[in-house]
């Protein structure tokens, strides 16, 4: 007897129905979670073509050739549910994420939408709405480009109470659920990089999140033309996540990944990833919030805008990072007090570098330096693609530039230097309640109730000598015998 994945009911629906709902917000759909992107662009070229074309078919069927498939939001809820107590190294992210749910479902939404979103949205509203015109036939006449307004009352009644098939999931296995979505995909073939990122995983929700964060979603929307031009890389693929997962799996592994390894990024479990998760939101939305229009007229590729971020975050104590053992500071973002100053510095001087003739061979025929001829280990041919080789290459051609930038942007104050041992009360004040919470990580057997910070003092995890800082997470109080024991680990 087979086993069954999914539970799903099917009704007949009328389409003033669920035009009805989706305006009135009883059905939602999640463009950047559980969907890939409406595909406005495709139905709204040529006039309308498609929207057209689908609607005047479907209007001159007698019968139901094809429906719409929802979600309860009842079971996505019940479902993450679930999840946060089967994965507790994960709870945090899930909660955020069954909130998110829930106060969808507190403002009426009763459906997600799964599959039909672009019909409903681009060709059912608009038709109703006044926005879309049809050919059809009336009373054994050809009508062109009538709207619904200009509709007898009949007919109006007729297209509003026609049937069309509603299928509902109310049970089953959420993973599946996805891979039904991922099989309908409405004739238009879906990307690698879309399969992953409508997954119900934590991941999948913090980066689609982020790029829909209204500072990044700003910056790509500019950078659109120049960084997210590639098959891969367009917009309407979700090419913008791409990029932002390529930037946490380099967090993560040193590399941007493959299709494969993205694949299980979008599957971790591990506590690691939520920390790496909060780093790559603070560098972006940082990103997004100080590169000046100037500065973002001088990016010129999508290569050249991925510098910015592996360059600046070799500079934030990521020890395990490619090539940050050769950088000669440690500093934190909020020390950069001219980030636009900074940042400016850094584009100009990859594409000085770039522009470096030296690097190019002569053509025989012009007698005249070429792109072409590039020399294999040079700058510009790093930036062919972001294949390992190619940022460990760029990485070592810009590590002295780097350090130089720094070094000048805390000559001029730029970027402020502070005593690393520094720690001021606030963070203190954080570090003893997360003592409170986690107690002497270096003691074996507490007494929790003559417990306290007295006799205690703060210790790095990493050493200040070895580049730690005073990062919450890199602080926790410990006996002062025991600290000056420990030295500089």
């Amino acid at each position: 007897m087979l086993n069954y994945s999914i539970h799903a009911k099917t009704f007949k629906t009328s389409l003033w129905d669920i035009k009805e709902n989706f305006e009135t917000g009883k059905w939602v759909t999640f463009n950047q979670w559980l969907q890939r992107l409406e595909q406005q662009k495709i139905w709204s070229k040529d006039q309308q073509k498609k929207a057209k074309k689908y609607l005047e078919t479907l209007l001159q069927t007698q019968g139901q050739l094809e429906g719409f498939l929802t979600c309860e939001i009842d079971f996505l809820i019940t479902d993450l549910q679930s999840k946060v107590e089967k994965q507790p190294k994960l709870k945090h992210l899930w909660e955020e994420m069954l909130q998110w749910l829930i106060d969808k479902q507190s403002k009426g939404a009763e459906m997600v939408v799964l599959d039909g979103q672009n019909r409903l949205k681009f060709s059912i509203k608009e038709f109703f709405n006044n926005n879309l015109s049809l050919n059809l036939f009336i009373d054994n006449s050809f009508t062109k480009n009538v709207l619904f307004k200009d509709l007898d009352e009949s007919t109006k009644e007729q297209i509003k109470e026609h049937q069309v098939l509603l299928s509902v999931i109310i049970c089953g296995q959420i993973e599946s659920v996805v891979s039904t979505l991922i099989a309908i995909n409405e004739g238009i073939s879906w990307s690698e990089h879309e399969k992953r990122s409508v997954k119900l995983t934590p991941v999948a929700y913090a980066i689609n999140r982020l790029s829909s964060e209204p500072s990044v979603c700003s910056l790509h929307t500019k950078l659109k033309d120049v960084v997210f031009r590639e098959s891969k890389y367009k917009f309407e693929k979700k090419g913008d996540s791409r990029f932002i997962a390529e930037f946490l799996h380099y967090l993560r592994n040193s590399n941007v990944g493959s299709e494969s390894s993205l694949d299980i990024l979008y599957n971790t479990e591990d506590e690691k990833i939520e920390k790496q998760i909060k780093d790559c939101q603070t560098i972006f939305i940082w990103m997004a919030t100080n590169l000046n229009k100037t500065t973002i007229s001088k990016i010129k590729s999508k290569e050249r805008y991925r510098d910015l971020f592996i360059f600046t975050s070799m500079l934030l104590n990521n020890n395990h990072l490619l090539g940050s053992e050769n950088i000669n500071f440690n500093i934190s973002l909020n020390q950069i007090q001219s980030p636009e100053l900074f940042l400016d510095k850094v584009i100009t001087k990859i594409n000085e570098m770039m522009a470096d003739i030296s690097q190019f061979g002569l053509d025989p025929k012009t007698n005249k330096p070429s792109v072409k001829l590039c020399h294999p280990d040079s700058f510009y041919k790093h930036h062919g693609s972001s294949a390992n080789t190619y940022l460990r290459g760029r990485i070592e051609h810009f590590t002295a530039p780097l350090n130089n930038i720094v070094q000048e942007c805390i000559d001029t104050g730029v970027i402020i230097e502070t005593n690393p041992r520094k720690v001021d009360k606030f963070t203190q004040m954080q570090v003893e309640q997360k003592y409170q919470d986690t107690g002497d990580i270096y003691e074996r057997y507490p007494t929790d109730n003559l417990d306290s910070i007295e006799g205690k003092e703060i210790d790095h995890y990493i050493s200040v000598k070895n580049k730690g800082t005073n990062d919450i997470e890199n602080l926790n109080y410990t006996s002062r015998k025991h600290n000056r024991r420990l030295g500089a680990k």
